[in-house]
């Protein structure tokens, strides 16, 4: 069988879909969500491509991403991917891959077709009827491009609570390492705060890894 040379523009946008193998969800709740976006975005740094967007639904992602090689995005692509089904399969119990290995892709060229993709990605959640705006819904991290507290009351760290700068100064110190947080550190995290120190603590992870041009 012969397959479709794919349409590819170098230095111009290129909207990527991914689903998982069977149309199974995987991404079920903060944490599954929160490791795979350390892991997209530590790995992100690693290769010649500019994050533009990233949508987390619970059976496939969307990304809107530049580069100016396609081998570049494929590398990308695969070592995230094939990075973040290890992780989750030894959590989980799990064998095999996440994600189909063929990934949709539409390149994306002028500001009106760029401009289309970034609200259909950004209304995928309010298609699926997952939220009303989409604004509200955080895993298509729009908010986070003009607030880092769209969730949460913002806080100096100076005025938080000692335990909670240290999980803080932990989270920043991981970062700076660009390395992802693991579900055992997301656990230990969130295991002693209460509802509103979590979303804090969870608007603080996206800002901090916050990996997308949004010039």
């Amino acid at each position: 069988m012969k397959y479709k040379k794919r349409k590819f523009f170098a230095g111009e946008y290129l909207h990527v879909y991914q689903r998982t193998i069977g149309g199974v969800n995987i991404f079920y709740d903060r944490i599954d969500r929160l490791v795979f976006f350390t892991i997209f975005a530590t790995i992100s740094k690693l290769y010649d491509i500019i994050p533009i967007q990233l949508c987390i639904m619970v059976d496939h992602i969307h990304i809107l991403i530049a580069s100016n090689k396609l081998k570049e995005v494929a590398s990308f692509l695969r070592h995230y991917t094939s990075y973040f089904a290890q992780v989750y399969n030894l959590e989980t119990g799990r064998k095999g891959a996440l994600f189909h290995k063929s990934y949709g892709s539409a390149p994306k060229k002028g500001n009106k077709k760029i401009r289309s993709t970034i609200v259909y990605i950004g209304n995928n959640p309010v298609e699926k009827s997952l939220c009303r705006d989409a604004s509200e819904y955080r895993w298509n991290f729009l908010a986070y491009a003009v607030d880092s507290n769209p969730f949460s009351d913002k806080v100096a760290m100076r005025n938080c609570p000692p335990r909670i700068r240290s999980i803080l100064k932990e989270i920043k110190k991981t970062q700076e390492a660009n390395k992802y947080l693991s579900y055992a550190q997301l656990k230990r995290i969130f295991a002693k705060l209460d509802d509103k120190e979590t979303e804090f603590v969870t608007d603080y992870i996206i800002s901090s890894y916050y990996p997308f041009d949004t010039r």
